[in-house]
């Protein structure tokens, strides 16, 4: 996302260096509003986008993790959409996003069935070719999403112990915070600034 905020940065900024910037009457800048109105909302929406990746990412890390099948058995039902974390180690070895289910080893043995093929992958092992994978018994925390008649979606695999994903995860969320903030700021440039530019000059 910190990509969209950087053109719309560009675009805006390039109307307000060439239009707004050289205005000399309250008509010239008026036409350069609609743009940059235009900008100030597509920087509020990233910003809010962004901000909720943000949480998204922060979220997992107050999750109590489900390390064991009466852990997991003992929290079913588990309610539709609920986010649920879980620790274990790869059942096979499992390239990025081409398996449309894994099976995930509980500590005790029991093996989850979780589907996906659009989850974050994160520090997974990387061949010479760089494709991503995760070998047979890799240690991982699964992020999934309960869905319908007891399956579960992935929305985050790291490859790890819970305590490295418990320290990973707030780096994780620093890049969706920053741009957050600094499509905000881009946003109230672009209402902030026409306006005040408008204000002085004569009627």
């Amino acid at each position: 996302m910190i990509v969209v905020t950087v053109i719309l940065g560009i675009f805006a900024g390039g109307i307000i260096v060439f239009g707004l910037r050289g205005a000399q009457t309250r008509t010239a800048v008026n036409r350069t509003l609609p743009a940059l109105i235009t900008f100030a909302v597509l920087g509020f929406m990233t910003a809010f986008y962004a901000f909720g990746q943000y949480l998204n990412a922060l979220l997992p890390v107050e999750l109590e993790p489900i390390t064991t099948s009466a852990e997991y058995e003992a929290r079913q039902p588990l309610p539709v959409g609920e986010m649920a974390l879980f620790v274990g180690e790869m059942a096979g070895f499992t390239p990025v996003r081409t398996a449309a289910t894994f099976g995930l080893v509980l500590d005790d043995g029991a093996t989850l069935t979780i589907t996906g093929t659009t989850y974050n992958d994160l520090l997974w092992d990387v061949t010479e070719n760089e494709s991503r994978f995760l070998p047979e018994g890799a240690g991982v925390v699964v992020q999934a999403r309960a869905l319908e008649n007891d399956r579960l979606l992935a929305y985050t695999v790291f490859q790890g112990t819970h305590d490295e994903f418990r320290d990973y995860m707030p780096r994780y969320a620093t890049m969706p915070l920053v741009t957050a903030i600094s499509s905000l700021i881009l946003a109230v440039i672009c209402v902030v600034l026409p306006f005040y530019k408008r204000r002085k000059l004569p009627a």
